[in-house]
């Protein structure tokens, strides 16, 4: 019998099981149908209330499918975890997600590849574990077995890129024809969405900075003031190396005086006056200390740097 995954610890489970059982002690027959709805960190705390639960989740392929892993889970997921999980899809994973998941090595990925000859999709943005000459190799073992389906490949965050490994990825993935549709869509960068999904269209997210040539994500300006120019042509279009953004917005920050703080983000002054104004007007947006002192909440103040005259 497989082991609970030991990366999985979740308070809510006892108020989960007290909500989804009906007087019977089982589970509604419509909970199972909802099953296919949930996220991974949902599906690993709803299948620890009962045993109903617990067969279902294990037991069907196809809440496995796509496998998506990002914050509180990344911190924590294991190699050996990673391939419990993956193996639950007996083999159907079409996605696999792995989102600054900073415990996956070279070796943990291997064996998930191998194990899932149908993926599409593989997306290892900020694993940093991870090497992207392994994840060639493993490709051209794919490829040359006859059993590469990858088509999507998202690794923005993973250093070392040659101009030799990206054109070779280009080469497996068939990414050439894909490419065009970056031009088509914009990239913008703010938080919670610094790497690129994997419902995108193109084949691979990174490509080459028009600033430094180095191969990294590049992101389009949102400003007013940048919209208008061609995208391809835009004077702001770069890697966040080369081109400070605002964290909230987007929009590039250049010719303007700055405060630096012990963080290392951006906001501009228009976001950061909407935020106080937004703070001033909405009291359900602040917390009270034990002081009765206004807080402001931390999502709003993680890592901000402010620029501005």
């Amino acid at each position: 019998m497989e082991k609970n995954l030991d990366f999985v610890g979740d308070d809510k489970t006892e108020l989960v099981g007290g909500l989804l059982q009906d007087e019977g002690g089982e589970p509604h027959d419509a909970l199972f149908f909802a099953l296919g709805y949930l996220g991974v960190k949902d599906l690993l705390t709803t299948g620890r209330v009962c045993r109903s639960l617990r067969n279902a989740v294990r037991g069907d392929s196809l809440l496995w499918k796509s496998i998506h892993i990002d914050q509180p889970l990344s911190v924590k997921i294991t190699d050996e975890s990673l391939i419990k999980l993956t193996n639950r899809a007996q083999g159907i994973m079409e996605c696999l997600s792995l989102v600054e998941c900073i415990k996956i090595t070279d070796n943990g990925l291997k064996e998930v590849l191998e194990s899932n000859p149908k993926l599409t999709k593989l997306c290892v943005p900020g694993c940093v574990r991870l090497s992207v000459n392994s994840i060639l190799f493993n490709l051209r073992v794919l490829k040359s077995a006859g059993t590469l389906r990858i088509k999507h490949l998202r690794i923005g965050g993973l250093s070392g890129v040659t101009e030799k490994q990206f054109e070779e990825l280009k080469s497996i993935l068939g990414a050439d024809k894909h490419m065009q549709l970056k031009a088509n869509k914009p990239r913008f960068y703010h938080l919670g969405r610094f790497y690129l999904s994997s419902d995108d269209d193109c084949a691979i997210d990174i490509e080459t900075c028009p600033k430094c040539q180095k191969l990294r994500l590049v992101y389009d300006c949102p400003a007013e003031s940048c919209q208008g120019k061609d995208q391809a042509n835009q004077s702001c279009r770069a890697c966040t190396m080369c081109i400070a953004r605002c964290i909230n917005c987007g929009s590039c920050i250049k010719d303007c005086d700055y405060e630096e703080t012990f963080c290392l983000d951006f906001i501009c002054l228009v976001c950061l006056k909407k935020l106080l104004s937004c703070q001033e007007t909405t009291p359900e947006a602040k917390g009270t200390s034990s002081s009765g002192e206004t807080v402001v909440p931390r999502e709003m103040t993680y890592k901000f740097c402010f620029y501005g005259e």
